[in-house]
């Protein structure tokens, strides 16, 4: 198996304020260790490694509805036998799932197209089903982010309400011990198969010990600054949600119409505290990654070879970063290991993961992920670190990734 090669990238000016690189520093990650598993299908949307269990990741299937415990000490990777194999198709869900969150061993929810599943990973039951679509009542109009005909009433409005509307396309889904948070882009497209999307929202179920194990809180939505609501990071005391803002297709290019924009929810009054216009950077769709004392977030693009830093005591962007001179990239997902200040960030369109330290913005590494084992290997999304100290609490890969054609998991011992 190929050792993985490491490639010295220049960081370049980043609009509004970006770092100059020099060229001669280097991160010097050593790569020791590789491990693949091949996944049922093609572009897996996401996996998961949870504090109660740092040896086994989940990571989900699309295409066959499934979660697949995936054992983190097997060499070669192989399923974990503690946890049984969650198989929505056998269930009879009509889910594509995209989205998982353990709230502990016996909690999960799994984010569908359509349906949010709260389930015990433990045993595979489930606890409840909810509809996304179920009709919510707006008291007042929400704004779309460009004038179209979304209601199909034929005519060209700006915003929709008040009265019912059914939300749709939910993205990511987060949880505390009392309640549920799904955040859900709202689109509709014009006839010119352009994208077109409410003002970003949240939807918020109650969380209780019996059933109905869940249902809508009062309110049942938490409207949002923005367009296209995705990301979702808690933090001690608030929800930090991204709205990624709409794009347009011009000129064979994927180019931002609206900002995006971060906000700052309460957890205790599910009240938006603060929002931040971070500009036309098209945020990626993963929730932000988070220093140790949540002083600081870092959010890529889904368009630029870009990753932001936004200080969020004043809850502002602090610095940018260019990641190589690659006009159009998708910075798919970002992860921040504690333990030696480094920055990851995966590349789906340059198959790779970018290295850096946030406080040393001048030295940065790109793990290529191009030729590994196989020619053909393209796309890497979700990212995730294995808890606990490297080398002392575990032994072999620390950094664990998903990748598009063909669907694979990848552990990688960057230590």
């Amino acid at each position: 198996m190929k050792k993985l090669s490491l490639i010295f990238i220049l960081i370049l000016n980043a609009c509004g304020g970006g770092v100059q690189v020099d060229p001669h520093s280097e991160l010097n990650l050593s790569l020791n260790q590789v491990e693949t598993y091949n996944l049922p299908g093609d572009f897996p949307p996401d996996l998961l490694i949870p504090a109660f269990d740092p040896s086994t990741v989940f990571t989900l299937d699309f295409t066959s509805a499934a979660v697949l415990p995936i054992k983190l000490d097997s060499s070669p990777l192989d399923l974990q036998k503690l946890w049984p194999i969650w198989d929505g198709a056998a269930l009879g869900l009509g889910l594509s799932p995209n989205d998982l969150f353990m709230l502990s061993p016996s909690q999960a929810f799994l984010l569908g197209v359509e349906d949010l599943v709260y389930y015990n990973p433990t045993n595979g039951e489930v606890w409840q089903s909810v509809k996304i679509n179920e009709p919510i009542l707006l008291e007042q109009a929400l704004a779309y982010s460009r004038a179209e005909d979304c209601d199909g009433d034929g005519l060209v409005e700006s915003s929709i309400g008040p009265g019912t509307f059914s939300p749709n396309t939910p993205n990511q889904v987060v949880a505390t011990p009392t309640q549920v948070f799904v955040s859900v882009s709202n689109l509709c497209f014009s006839p010119d198969f352009n994208s077109v999307y409410t003002q970003a929202m949240l939807l918020v179920f109650d969380l209780q010990t019996e059933a109905p194990y869940l249902s809508p809180s009062d309110p049942a939505f938490i409207v949002l600054e923005g367009f296209n609501a995705t990301g979702l990071t808690l933090t001690e005391t608030s929800l930090i949600a991204t709205a990624t803002g709409d794009t347009i297709f011009q000129d064979g290019q994927n180019l931002p119409e609206t900002s995006s924009y971060l906000n700052e929810v309460s957890l205790s009054t599910q009240q938006v505290t603060r929002s931040l216009d971070l500009g036309m950077i098209v945020a990626n769709f993963k929730g932000v990654a988070l220093n140790e004392d949540q002083s600081l977030a870092w959010l890529g693009s889904a368009n630029f070879s870009q990753i932001y830093e936004i200080d969020l005591a004043s809850f502002s962007l602090s610095q940018s970063f260019s990641l190589s001179e690659v006009a159009n990239d998708f910075i798919s997902d970002q992860v921040f290991d504690k333990n030696r200040n480094l920055l990851f960030a995966s590349s789906f369109n340059q198959s790779g993961i970018f290295v850096l330290n946030p406080q040393e913005p001048k030295q940065v590494d790109f793990l290529d992920l191009n030729n590994l084992d196989q020619p053909g290997l393209t796309g890497v999304g979700s990212l995730a670190l294995r808890p606990g100290l490297a080398g002392v609490d575990f032994e072999g890969p620390d950094l664990w990734a998903l990748t598009g054609n063909p669907g694979r998991l990848l552990g990688l011992q960057t230590y």
